[in-house]
């Protein structure tokens, strides 16, 4: 979550891919780098190259394929990561970059990052400075107390192929969990052409098999189907070069694969609390599961009787990795249920593995 010594901002990476889901229309912007080398810039004020000032535990890292001074490639568009799931209004409401730019705002499927594209780019040689505004808040509520700004100039760098690696629609990054017969969806995209022949794929850096889905002269699409991984970590890297020789390696690490009993591995989260379904429209639990697994969500009412029942499975709710359950505020009988304090309890396979509230306030 959010606040002084909470940690806000997680990183701003630049990339020219655009992978993830909802599509907000902005005439602010943000910015981005792409990827081999990364170097730890701090918090740079308007008009200022010196100094650290920011969040205590916060930090951004610029992903560049080389790295001079703090210029980055015009043709990029930006991401940024947070530390837990944000509501996207809070961001979009004050999202700003000067010199003002088209562009639009993509959000990842969990709301932990949200990337600017820029509708023709940014112009060469000139300083940029993004706003992330005070008042944008996280899932728990937590508020961010100031605005937090990143400056950064942009150059004539060409930029390399990038790689975005997902299963069922959500990125995979180091350290997530994963199924042991997990389906890889891998996207690479460049600025000029790509050189399929270029592309290994190594799992626990033993090269495997893979399969094209989709081939164009800027963007590949492959899958890589795993059966049977082991119990313990694992790692996954893919290599791809443009006709020009621009190379670029997709590193994850730490995949883990358990064989422990199904579980939750971090706290659930609730979209918003409280929450006014005729304003609100719907509230989202989003959690993180260690393996695939059915699940039922149980809702009860402040009496404590049972007011829906959901049952989520395979990517809609029971993948390894982040899933989320939505619900608006009505009861399976078809009516709107009132204010009050409502319970839910995640289950599978006959136990309880999570368990939050829902404050419902018109």
């Amino acid at each position: 979550s959010f606040g002084v010594g909470q940690g806000f901002i997680y990183s701003v990476d630049v990339s020219t891919t655009t992978t993830t889901t909802t599509t907000t229309t902005t005439t602010t912007t943000t910015t981005t780098t792409t990827s081999t080398t990364t170097t730890t810039v701090p918090y740079q004020p308007l008009g200022t190259r010196t100094g650290v000032q920011r969040f205590d535990s916060s930090f951004i890292t610029v992903q560049t394929d080389r790295v001079v001074g703090d210029k980055v490639a015009f043709d990029s568009d930006l991401l940024v990561e947070f530390a837990q799931s944000v509501e996207r209004e809070s961001v979009e409401r004050g999202f700003t970059i000067v010199p003002p730019t088209e562009g639009r705002l993509v959000w990842s499927e969990d709301s932990t990052s949200v990337r600017f594209v820029p509708e023709d780019g940014f112009r060469k040689d000139t300083y940029y400075e993004m706003t992330i505004p005070s008042g944008a808040r996280d899932v728990y509520g937590e508020i961010l107390l100031e605005d937090y700004k990143y400056g950064f100039l942009t150059s004539d760098l060409a930029v390399k192929p990038v790689v975005v690696v997902d299963v069922a629609g959500v990125i995979v990054k180091t350290g997530d969990s994963i199924d042991k017969d997990a389906s890889f969806d891998i996207d690479i995209t460049g600025t000029k052409t790509l050189d399929p022949g270029s592309i290994k794929v190594l799992v626990d850096g033993e090269e495997v098999s893979y399969t094209i889905v989709t081939e164009e002269d800027e963007s590949i699409k492959a899958r890589l189907d795993m059966s049977d991984l082991e119990a313990g970590k694992h790692s996954i890297a893919i290599e791809a070069k443009d006709i020009d020789g621009g190379s670029t390696t997709k590193e994850l690490s730490d995949l883990v694969v358990t064989r422990a009993p199904i579980g939750i591995i971090e706290p659930v989260l609730v979209s918003k609390t409280p929450f006014a379904p005729s304003r609100d429209g719907e509230v989202k639990i989003a959690y993180k599961l260690n393996k695939n697994s059915d699940v039922t969500l149980y809702l009860y009412g402040p009496a404590g009787l049972l007011v829906t029942r959901k049952y989520v499975a395979g990517a809609n709710g029971g993948k390894a990795g982040y899933n989320e359950a939505s619900w608006d505020g009505r009861a399976d009988a078809g009516y709107g249920v009132g204010n009050g304090i409502y319970a839910f309890k995640i289950i599978s396979e006959g136990r309880v593995i999570g368990s939050g509230r829902i404050v419902i306030y018109e």
